[in-house]
């Protein structure tokens, strides 16, 4: 299992109950935190909110849910894209890259579905913000709608991280905002 950790670039962990509770499974990826690893997480268990040493271990990670056959499907084509910003990373950084052909795996993302909030106003927006709590971002993000906010979730969709940093320079959010203003875009979202 220290082998495998040792001669991976990047460690997918299975969030669930059973990984969890699973002491090879926690000392695995403690050793994958350890070996400063790229961890990405994937939840497999619907209903799971990540707690204890699992949650600690997620942190403000993005991850990917992988526990019902819609989901696997539009998510992998995230997490392959991923991926591959990883390989790219790695490759431009260290050397070479040895790639494997994956097999029976469609990635072509599913055609976005119209949600409620591509038809919401500034308004809608602001009414929103200030639902959550989020009043200190009214005049920041005054003039955004709810197109705006789809592609702000689509971004963090595909890359939690530069999200975070342009959150943090475009708009001049601090760290606690920016992990508010994250939870609440999340659950709008992902309902």
């Amino acid at each position: 299992m220290a082998e495998a950790v040792e001669k991976s670039e990047i460690i997918l962990i299975f969030m669930s109950e059973a990984y969890k509770n699973s002491q090879n499974c926690r000392t695995e990826a403690e050793y994958a935190y350890k070996k400063k690893k790229k961890v990405i997480p994937l939840l497999v268990q619907k209903g799971y909110d990540p707690d204890g040493w699992l949650g600690a271990l997620q942190g403000m990670k993005l991850y990917y849910r992988f526990f019902t056959e819609d989901l696997m499907e539009t998510d992998m084509a995230l997490l392959l894209t991923a991926l591959g910003e990883q390989a790219r990373a790695y490759d431009e950084n260290d050397g070479p890259i040895r790639a494997t052909q994956a097999t029976k795996v469609h990635a072509a993302p599913a055609p976005k579905s119209k949600s409620p909030t591509s038809e919401w106003t500034d308004k809608n927006v602001q009414d929103w913000l200030k639902k959550e709590k989020l009043d200190d971002l009214c005049d920041t993000l005054d003039g955004l709608d709810g197109s705006h906010l789809e592609e702000m979730y689509q971004e963090y969709s595909s890359n939690a991280n530069k999200f975070k940093d342009e959150m943090r320079s475009d708009y001049q959010m601090n760290g606690k905002l920016c992990l508010k203003f994250t939870v609440a875009l999340k659950k709008l979202f992902q309902k």
